[in-house]
């Protein structure tokens, strides 16, 4: 009887074990890591001596002691956690440097946080004078213009009241002698002549 033919093995082109698949997934250009640098353990440790400083100085209003703390702090933070073992209890791990640095990360992130509020309050600091400068400016244009039609108002009431006491003929000399421009209505002409001032050598 014929044997079977064994059955073709599978190729290693052709099969995906999850190793690579989980590779594949690792290196896709969606998992790219942040290009912002973490923190230094220098820099988180300064930000958890200032923040114990200013704890300390808001309770105890003690500047030596405040500056103590600082130093405590500071050095607590700054030091090797691998290396890390408690002072008090051989043998134990120490907590107040993983604390210290923890308070230290989260200082950081406070001020990384505030820092677009700060920089957005200083710009509508520096822009508020400017806009309000501008709109002040803005008012003293709308005053004068205010006025200016308001001394127009005026000049046409006198004017619509008194047009019947000249004719035009007369007010076209008045205003030829001026030298204004003699053409228009007796209404035209002695807005000219209001303008002009020289309605009182009409009178």
């Amino acid at each position: 009887s014929p044997s079977p033919s064994p059955s073709p093995s599978p190729s290693p082109s052709s099969s995906s074990s999850p190793s690579s698949t989980s590779m594949t997934v690792l290196n896709s250009p969606n998992s790219t890591p942040s290009d912002i640098p973490p923190p230094s353990q220098w820099k988180i440790a300064l930000a958890a001596g200032l923040a114990a400083t200013l704890v300390s100085f808001l309770l105890f209003q003690q500047p030596l002691l405040s500056f103590a703390c600082f130093l405590t702090t500071t050095i607590v933070a700054a030091r090797d956690p691998i290396d890390e073992k408690s002072i008090l209890v051989d043998g134990e791990d120490d907590v107040a440097g993983p604390l210290a640095r923890l308070i230290g990360r989260a200082t950081l992130q406070s001020i990384e946080g505030s820092t677009p509020k700060v920089r957005a309050i200083t710009r509508a600091a520096v822009t508020g004078n400017a806009e309000i400068d501008s709109l002040r400016g803005r008012i003293r244009e709308l005053e004068r213009e205010n006025t200016s039609l308001s001394l127009w108002v005026e000049r046409r009431r006198y004017v619509d009241e008194h047009v019947g006491r000249f004719k035009l003929d007369q007010l076209k000399a008045s205003a030829r002698k001026e030298g204004l421009t003699v053409g228009g209505t007796k209404v035209q002409v002695m807005m000219r002549l209001a303008e002009a001032g020289c309605l009182e050598d009409l009178d």
